[in-house]
């Protein structure tokens, strides 16, 4: 038999699916548990987490960087809000599950605000040394009436509506429409009708409303075909997503119209009044396509970013105004309406969950057009409906919490050819991760509760008292480009850094110290199935271990 001796000392691409083992991919690898591939290319195991507080209840919560001092955890009862890992101040909530799961926000200095299709907007603001929670308010004009955004919805467009005298004032008036339109939720909403702006009072039936105005009107006898309703309220729902750019504050969507695109007045971000359409007056746009489109989230970048439910658009106009609006649609792989992942934006690119992978959206090199490059091509069987996304800076490191509890992990270092996944597990379910100041937290659900942990290097398990092991396996080895039929090992070394224990093939080859240097062990077994891993390397110490490289002596048969 032929001898060999293969030496791997690059692990860039990560962990690949059985799919792509007939193909010789120079850093691949079969499993990586509890270990990543580091910015610099050496295998680490994990840190361990520090546990924080307890967090949420049956098992739902989200955590949200707020700056880079404090730390919202979300539940179905609460906001909670941490500084330096200790409870600040908190506040009661009572969103449902599904509240949870489809929240967006963002955040402007010291004011953060909250959308959900079904719920009004929310506001969280420091103010001084402490936050006040409160319901988000579009500026008033001079009648104190909102700067809403008005539209016609399509089951309405054909609907004139009569306005008549009321009994409470020449500011009122009883509305009749020619078709049953109306519902209970309509009160408390607005309209514009004759140039004026009119709250609902009451509900008297599905073809009346009361009505109120600021100031007396003189009512006409004829039919009003040109009317609007408020584009938020109880009635038609409110915004799906939320960003800021260009100095506009962006709705996208909404739970009636799906497709519809609202921004501020530039500078004025509470303030939606289309006015006559000057340079900085509001926009509103409708995306058009063969088929409607549901606006998923919209992102901030160069451009504006707009991710729905089939297709990936963007507005490239600098600056952008009422009469230059420059939309397109690039890519047509849609993105999960259902549950909110927010998306990263890492070198330029942006990264987000599509129906189930994890794509990045990125300008090609010509600058002119996106692209939708699918960056768990070589790893799909490690995604399995991702639930939460957060972005590591410092050790190039993207962090995704799967429906199953476990945590895939990618170290991507372009520059360095890196792009390398990983899963974390733990004693429990991942639920939700975010990263606050280069410092990764996650909400962890353990049989003995729900928790906020954050990961450190100075924790040797989880949450003090759960121990994990880490292992790492080579693909199959092909030697020159072929599988063999047989495969005998004779010796393994590795050599590490920092490192107190070892297993190689199974058998312990170092226990003692934290060691920096090369560890053998020989093996003298036979490998009749070539389809294995050429080497497995793991420890079940808790302390930290850092692999360079792998080296396989042995015999092979073709």
């Amino acid at each position: 038999m032929p001898s060999f001796k293969k030496t791997q000392n690059d692990f860039s691409a990560g962990v690949v699916s059985p799919d792509f083992f007939g193909r010789d991919i120079p850093g691949a690898m079969s499993a990586m548990e509890n270990v990543a591939v580091t910015p610099t290319g050496a295998l680490a195991r994990r840190p361990g987490t520090i546990r924080i507080d307890s967090a949420g209840q049956n098992g739902e919560a989200i955590i949200i960087p707020f700056g880079r001092e404090y730390l919202l955890v979300m539940s179905t009862h609460s906001v909670r809000v941490y500084k330096n890992n200790a409870l600040f101040q908190s506040f009661i909530l009572n969103w449902d599950i599904d509240d949870i799961r489809r929240v967006q926000w963002v955040q402007r200095f010291d004011t953060m605000i909250f959308v959900h299709p079904d719920n009004a907007p929310r506001v969280l603001q420091k103010n001084g040394g402490t936050f006040l929670f409160s319901q988000f308010q579009f500026t008033a004009d001079d009648d104190q009436l909102p700067f809403l955004p008005f539209m016609r919805f399509p089951e309405t467009e054909n609907i004139s509506i009569t306005p008549a005298s009321h009994a409470n004032g020449t500011n009122w008036a009883k509305i009749t429409a020619a078709a049953p339109i109306w519902s209970a939720d309509c009160v408390g909403g607005y309209m514009m009708f004759l140039n004026r702006k009119w709250q609902v009072a009451s509900f008297v039936s599905p073809t009346e409303l009361v009505v109120v105005t600021k100031n007396s009107i003189a009512l006409p006898a004829a039919p009003v075909s040109d009317w609007k309703e408020a584009a938020f309220s109880a009635r038609r729902g409110w915004p799906r997503s939320i960003t800021f750019h260009q100095d506009r504050l962006v709705f996208g969507g909404s739970r009636d119209w799906p497709c519809g695109l609202w921004l501020s007045k530039t500078g004025q971000h509470r303030n939606f009044d289309a006015g006559t359409g000057l340079d900085d007056e509001a926009i509103f746009i409708t995306l058009l396509s063969e088929t409607q489109q549901k606006i998923c989230t919209c992102i901030s970048s160069r451009d504006l970013l707009i991710l729905t439910d089939s297709g990936e658009w963007a507005i490239s106009s600098a600056p952008l105004t009422p009469s230059a609006v420059n939309i397109r649609q690039h890519t047509s792989i849609g993105t999960n309406a259902e549950r909110f992942v927010l998306p990263q934006k890492i070198n330029g690119g942006t990264i987000f969950i599509s129906k189930n992978e994890i794509r990045e959206f990125a300008l090609d090199e010509l600058g002119e057009n996106y692209n939708a490059d699918d960056l768990t091509l070589t790893a799909r069987h490690l995604v399995d409906h991702p639930e939460s996304m957060a972005y590591d800076a410092e050790n190039c490191r993207l962090f995704v919490v799967m429906q199953n509890g476990t945590m895939a992990v990618l170290t991507r270092v372009p520059r360095a050819s890196i792009s390398a996944w990983s899963v974390y597990k733990t004693a429990g379910e991942y639920l939700s991760v975010a990263v606050l100041d280069d410092r990764p937290y996650a909400i962890v659900h353990r049989a003995n509760g729900t928790y906020l942990e954050m990961f450190s290097d100075a924790a040797a398990n989880d949450s003090g008292e759960f121990d994990f092991s880490w292992r790492a396996e080579s693909i199959p080895i092909l030697i020159n480009g072929a599988r063999p039929k047989k495969i005998r090992v004779h010796r393994a070394s590795a050599r590490v850094l920092e490192t107190r224990h070892l297993k190689i093939m199974g058998r312990d080859c170092y226990s003692g110290e934290s060691l920096s240097g090369d560890v053998a062990a020989n093996v003298l077994g036979g490998m009749p199935d070539a389809m294995r891993p050429l080497w497995t390397i793991e420890s079940d110490m808790q302390s930290p271990a850092k692999i360079l490289s792998v080296t396989i002596d042995g015999q092979y048969e073709i």
